[in-house]
């Protein structure tokens, strides 16, 4: 019997030194999750800031370059009756149409112009980058330009102010040399004319 009790003690102890050994493992393995995370969330607050900036320069670029009304059928300006302010929505993933927290800001202002200005029109331009079929790049340009639109009408713009169309790759910002000018070419761009009647 003393020599079962011991047999059973020491199977106890390897047991114990088994379980041991697995939860030092485990704490291990999820330090090393947590410190993963903690390089993600970095990473992406860099990103965040540094779409931001872009967005900034480039609106702050656009606003003191651009004045006319724009014209659909062109896609250019036409005279110089209103001032133009236009906002870009960049750096989507390959055919994403949703909206990130960063680019749902950029709407919001967006937004406040529009509830501000009572006249003022909206053009949402969707574009993509040169991957994939024509086809596919009007479709998912679409998508993201309704997507917007829908952003703008939930937050209490009219529908009928809102005009939406699509470009695909047809208008890319930069060369689609790279997957950074990539995602920089997929973007939804809104161009709004204030004071029109």
């Amino acid at each position: 019997i003393a020599q079962q009790a011991a047999a059973g003690v020491e199977g106890l102890r390897d047991s114990l030194s088994e379980t041991d050994q697995r939860v030092k493992q485990l704490e291990s393995r999820l330090k090393r999750s947590e410190a993963r995370v903690k390089e993600i969330e970095d990473q992406q607050k860099a990103f965040e800031e540094e779409l931001k900036a872009r967005q900034d320069s480039l609106l702050e670029a656009a606003a003191n370059a651009s004045t006319g009304v724009y014209n659909p059928q062109t896609g250019g300006l036409i005279g110089s009756v209103a001032p133009l302010k236009i906002a870009i929505v960049s750096n989507y993933e390959n055919a994403q149409t949703m909206l990130s927290k960063p680019n749902q800001v950029l709407l919001d202002d967006i937004v406040l112009t529009l509830k501000s200005d009572s006249a003022a029109m909206v053009v949402v331009e969707g574009h993509t980058c040169d991957r994939g079929s024509q086809e596919i790049n009007l479709r998912v340009g679409d998508q993201r330009a309704q997507v917007a639109k829908r952003y703008l009408i939930n937050r209490g713009i009219a529908a009928s102010r809102i005009q939406t169309v699509s470009k695909g790759c047809s208008d890319p910002m930069v060369p689609n040399s790279s997957e950074e000018n990539r995602k920089q070419n997929r973007r939804v761009v809104l161009k709004v004319t204030l004071g029109c009647q």
